[in-house]
């Protein structure tokens, strides 16, 4: 593979181009340099970048995929174990509580571009996101 079929690092302006080139609703955050929004047919969740070049304005080394879901306590700390426990690249947080009963979960799924990757290896990992994502939501019957 020739290395212009790689990439080492994106803007935020070019990740949303390519969402939307790889089907997805997108937009670039108002205000935010680094974070696109982002829908699909059934789910909300955003691209967020960081780690940016040193001698690349604006370009990132790294994309994480996040969203966040609202649930019961018990739900959510079955999610978290869940998906802390397994061997996989998402991990879930809890992040606050929204009242005495429900607390807001974020899961977050990381994909380096440091050293170079294909622009088809990122749509793959949003692809994983995604599907592991609803995968959950059936799971814990947050559809």
């Amino acid at each position: 593979m020739r290395a212009g079929h790689l990439v080492a690092g994106l803007s935020c302006s070019a990740l949303q181009k390519l969402c939307t080139r790889w089907g997805l609703r997108s937009r670039i955050s108002p205000g935010e340099n680094n974070l696109v929004e982002v829908h699909d047919l059934h789910q909300e969740f955003q691209l967020n970048l960081f780690y940016p070049q040193p001698h690349r304005k604006g370009f990132f080394w790294e994309i994480h995929c996040v969203a966040f879901l609202d649930l019961t306590q018990d739900k959510a700390n079955a999610l978290m174990s869940e998906v802390n426990g397994k061997a996989h690249l998402m991990k879930a947080f809890a992040t606050s509580e929204l009242d005495d009963l429900t607390q807001r979960v974020r899961l977050s799924f990381g994909i380096n571009l440091a050293g170079g990757v294909t622009l088809e290896h990122v749509r793959c990992q949003i692809v994983e996101f995604l599907e592991l994502l609803r995968r959950l939501r059936r799971q814990i019957g947050t559809t």
